[in-house]
């Protein structure tokens, strides 16, 4: 699965502030609101925290079903590769149904 580069940095994080699940909770919530002000659009994304601190992880696009199932299987070895103490995945869909 494509997928953009893995980034120790989260842009407006400081390193030493994520340190539980509530705080990177409170960073995606951040980051959330930031991208829908921003760019309109919130882009598929996790976050982990590690032994080397956060982590970012955002695929390329999930056109289809078989692409977010191997989003969630990529998000899951990257925790286990990471030794994730807390992870946190943003995403959002919206089906719109015609009458």
């Amino acid at each position: 699965m494509p997928a953009l580069p893995v980034s120790s940095k989260i842009l407006g994080v400081q390193p030493n502030r994520l340190e539980n699940l509530d705080d990177l909770l409170a960073e995606a919530e951040h980051y959330a609101n930031h991208s829908m002000r921003n760019i309109g659009h919130l882009p598929p994304t996790l976050f982990l925290i590690c032994s080397k601190g956060p982590v970012m992880f955002m695929p390329e696009s999930l056109a289809d079903e078989s692409d977010k199932n191997d989003f969630a299987t990529t998000a899951r070895l990257m925790c286990i590769a990471h030794a994730a103490t807390a992870c946190k995945t943003i995403l959002l869909w919206m089906q719109i149904r015609s009458n």
